[in-house]
């Protein structure tokens, strides 16, 4: 993945994948 400068929706995109992920972890592990 790449993010652009002031790309807000590149941004907001990364960040649900990463909060999914986390997510995804935390429910495996809990």
């Amino acid at each position: 993945m790449f993010l652009e400068s002031g790309d807000l929706v590149g941004v907001t995109f990364w960040l649900v994948s990463i909060a999914m992920i986390a997510a995804t972890v935390f429910f495996l592990y809990e």
